[in-house]
């Protein structure tokens, strides 16, 4: 068990963003702060170096602009989250649904372990989801 202890750690893709930056984390915000503003928003431009595809030992760097808008705990848009809303929320949980995005691969990233299974474009994709915090 020890032996595949390293290689299990390097295949695991980190998150992108910090927990409060997640729709999720306005649970963990509005503990801390019971009255949220109506609106918050984040805008700013950020990298991060993650796997070709999942699964892939080729990375790649991707850049682009952070946009997180929040309208209270209700709904909120986000470059990394989509487009979603909250259609039940407390104190300590929150589910909903979105749209949210794939942005695929390419054959051509690793073309040695991907020859003939073709490109993957870039999709839509609905999510539904729930958060609590205990």
């Amino acid at each position: 068990m020890m032996a595949w202890a390293p290689f299990a750690a390097q295949a695991q893709t980190q998150s992108p963003l910090q927990e409060w930056q997640y729709s999720g984390g306005i649970i963990l915000a509005r503990l801390f702060e019971p009255d949220l503003p109506e609106w918050r928003d984040v805008v700013g431009a950020a990298a991060e170096v993650q796997p070709a595809y999942d699964g892939a030992r080729a990375y790649k760097v991707s850049e682009g602009p952070v946009i997180n808008v929040y309208y209270r705990d209700i709904a909120y848009f986000s470059t990394g989250e989509g487009l979603g809303y909250n259609f039940l929320r407390g104190d300590h949980y929150q589910f909903g649904v979105g749209v949210t995005y794939d942005l695929g691969r390419e054959q051509s990233l690793d073309g040695a372990n991907l020859n003939g299974m073709g490109d993957i474009k870039a999709a839509p994709a609905g999510k539904l989801y729930g958060s609590w915090v205990l």
